[in-house]
């Protein structure tokens, strides 16, 4: 009886090894699979663009509606897991900081069913969302996103002045940062 070869098995294990080895190190860190930080920092200092947006009721909700408050804009989607990674610290954040003058919007760059399908999943998701795809990563843009990576963040102060533009997951103590800097500015 002869035994099968088995070359091809062995190839295909080395094969799997190296990688799960080059790999490896990038799902530790899912912002090396992510396309690097290119926002364009012209943004930074200047008053934040107009737009407007459905929410997932397709109501139009404009981003005027929200002068006078610092503002986090999150540009996000369902298939992306930082995504859905950063949205649980948003949450704690905005419940912290909402009734001293803190918003957040939420703008899907994603189809409007699994948008909807998605926020309908994570309690306590009480914040604006808005929906939109085409439009929405053109507003992506206006704020400096030229290379259309997500998640993508935008901190604007009550002032409606850019204050921050953060390619990839922006994480609760930074974000914490961010907003008391711009919350202890209005009271000097």
């Amino acid at each position: 009886m002869r035994l099968p070869s088995l070359t091809p098995y062995v190839l295909a294990a080395l094969a799997g090894l190296s990688v799960y080895f080059i790999m490896e190190p990038m799902l530790e860190k899912p912002e090396a699979l992510r396309p690097s930080a290119s926002a364009d920092k012209k943004e930074l200092g200047h008053k934040r663009p107009d737009f407007e947006l459905a929410d997932y009721n397709g109501n139009p909700v404009a981003v005027s509606q929200y002068d006078g408050q610092a503002l986090l804009i999150n540009f996000w989607a369902s298939w992306c897991p930082p995504c859905r990674e950063e949205i649980p610290d948003f949450i704690d954040v905005y419940d912290i900081y909402h009734e001293e003058g803190f918003e957040i919007i939420g703008i899907a760059i994603d189809e409007r069913e699994e948008a909807e399908a998605f926020i309908r999943k994570i309690p306590g998701l009480d914040y604006p969302q808005l929906i939109g795809f085409d439009d929405a990563i053109e507003v992506a843009r206006q704020f400096g996103n030229v290379s259309g990576g997500l998640p993508y963040s935008v901190l604007i102060d009550k002032q409606g002045i850019v204050r921050k533009l953060h390619q990839g997951r922006l994480h609760k103590e930074e974000l914490i940062d961010a907003i008391e800097a711009m919350l202890a500015t209005r009271l000097n």
